[in-house]
């Protein structure tokens, strides 16, 4: 997996719901991950390891506007960094893909997301897949790519083959409020995906 260069570590110190905080935790321990508050600094889209890999890779594939990304090995997630307020850019290209996308869980305001310290170790629960190298673009076009790519890819895996009709939403997008276990209470408390069980 990926560590995080000196930039890229400001950068998450700065999203840092305390940055002294921050600081003094990854001074100490670099592998500790940490709680932050999604909608400031950087909104989210989780969904399931297949789905954020496969998403990562055709981002990558046809150069497009690179995000950070993140994945819960335990929970089997894939978290993928957005610029704040994308949400409806993301959505909107969601809703309108000929296809049935489930569990796609966007974490905006009032959202919490486990993010990797800047050097996890090899075993760690939480790894970085697109660690990242500075403060990442706000531009939107970062969250259309994502939503193209995202598309695309559950097209690959077979999960788009639902054709729209009048009783379903070509998307299943929920909000951070929706999300399983999400922590909405003392935003230092330690927020877990829950365990897939096969």
């Amino acid at each position: 997996m990926e560590q995080v260069e000196a930039a890229g570590r400001d950068w998450l110190i700065e999203c840092a719901i305390n940055r002294v905080q921050a600081l003094d935790l990854w001074r100490d321990d670099p592998s500790a991950p940490m709680t932050m508050a999604t909608g400031r600094h950087f909104d989210a889209v989780v969904v399931s390891d297949r789905l954020g890999l496969e998403t990562l890779d055709l981002i990558s594939m046809h150069a497009l506007p690179s995000t950070p990304a993140m994945v819960d090995t335990r929970a089997r997630k894939v978290a993928l960094l957005m610029p704040p307020h994308a949400q409806r850019v993301f959505t909107t290209l969601l809703y309108n893909v000929d296809a049935l996308i489930d569990n796609v869980h966007y974490l905006a305001n009032g959202g919490f997301l486990v993010v990797p310290g800047p050097q996890p170790q090899a075993d760690s629960r939480h790894q970085w897949l697109v660690p990242p190298i500075g403060t990442p673009s706000s531009s939107k076009l970062r969250a259309a790519a994502v939503g193209l790519a995202m598309c695309q890819a559950a097209q690959h895996l077979g999960q788009g083959t639902t054709p729209h009709s009048a009783d379903s939403e070509p998307a299943h997008i929920h909000p951070d409020g929706a999300v399983p276990g999400t922590v909405t209470a003392p935003p230092a408390a330690v927020f877990e995906w829950p365990e897939v069980t096969q």
